[in-house]
């Protein structure tokens, strides 16, 4: 019996062609798409990379090959890869376009800091600046506050149900002021401590500062981030080399940027005169010289290209 690869009916289910190239693939060369009758797409994955280049920045594959074989394979900015960060993207601007190659971690910097070098250079001044905030352990307790003698768990109080803390030893609400989940038996489960004692706890451990020192560092801060002074919910800084070393409280997208290069000002430094070797040339072609401005430059012996070097 003949081989039924043989066969010119014969259609393997291991390969597809793509609709763009057109070549027969494996079916791993294909991303997959849940609506397709086989489950994956029409294009191959070059095809729909090649697609994504002309689509997104107006590039095309020949021109990204050749950008790619002048940094040797390498993020232009950090000049290597890692294993996570192993692909290389396209930084674009929708105002001056395609710029270079870099790595996610390089572009997931600069998207955090919002592609502004005046941030960056905050941030840098940030990470040199020696920060010791003063910790603060001890608070008057309100009236309010004060402790209940215990007879049971759970109390009836004001027509709320009530939780003893046994970290702060007082009544707290059940629903508002502790963590709770579904247990195996279908039933409301609390935690033992109340939210404020188990996120005090947490703190100490991690970070070695207590609730009342944070909350005290907040009102210093006004509750903004100390980089880029935006008001929002704020998450604790550290030095990378050392977890209880704390320094401020930043926004998360800052935080997030200064994990992605662990504080290499060096690294940072060169990210912000990436940005400003293009942005600065851009400006200065809408900058108007008067007479006497051209003149006071020229006597500086700096000349105009000084001011967009």
């Amino acid at each position: 019996m003949d081989n039924v690869s043989n066969n010119p009916f014969f259609i393997d289910p291991t390969v597809k062609k793509c609709a763009r190239c057109p070549h027969e693939k494996s079916l791993s060369e294909f991303n997959n798409r849940r609506d397709s009758q086989d489950g994956k797409q029409s294009y191959c994955r070059d095809c729909q990379a090649a697609y994504q280049l002309e689509y997104k920045y107006d590039l095309s594959q020949e021109a990204f090959d050749t950008m790619y074989r002048e940094q040797a394979g390498l993020c232009f900015l950090c000049h290597k890869t890692c294993e996570q960060y192993t692909k290389l993207s396209v930084d674009h601007c929708h105002i001056l376009g395609v710029r270079k190659l870099l790595c996610m971690k390089c572009i997931g910097f600069l998207k955090s800091f919002v592609y502004d070098p005046i941030l960056i250079y905050k941030a840098i001044a940030y990470i040199s600046t020696n920060h010791k905030l003063p910790h603060v352990f001890r608070r008057i307790h309100e009236t309010w506050d004060m402790p209940v003698s215990k007879t049971t768990t759970f109390i009836e109080q004001h027509g709320r149900r009530q939780k003893w803390c046994p970290q702060c030893e007082v009544y707290k609400s059940a629903d508002d002021e502790f963590y709770s989940s579904q247990g195996e038996s279908g039933h409301i489960e609390y935690q033992s401590w109340c939210i404020r004692c188990t996120e005090n706890a947490r703190l100490l451990r991690t970070y070695g500062i207590n609730l009342d020192t944070r909350e005290h560092w907040e009102l210093q801060q006004e509750h903004r981030c100390w980089i880029c002074a935006e008001q929002c919910p704020l998450d604790l800084d550290h030095a990378h080399n050392e977890t209880k070393q704390n320094r401020a409280l930043l926004c998360p997208p800052c935080n997030k940027g200064l994990g992605y290069y662990q504080d290499d000002t060096e690294l940072m430094e060169r990210a912000a005169q990436y940005l400003e070797s293009y942005i600065i040339p851009f400006l200065a072609q809408f900058l108007s010289f008067k007479d006497d401005m051209r003149e006071e430059v020229d006597q500086e012996g700096e000349g105009d290209q000084g001011l967009v070097a």
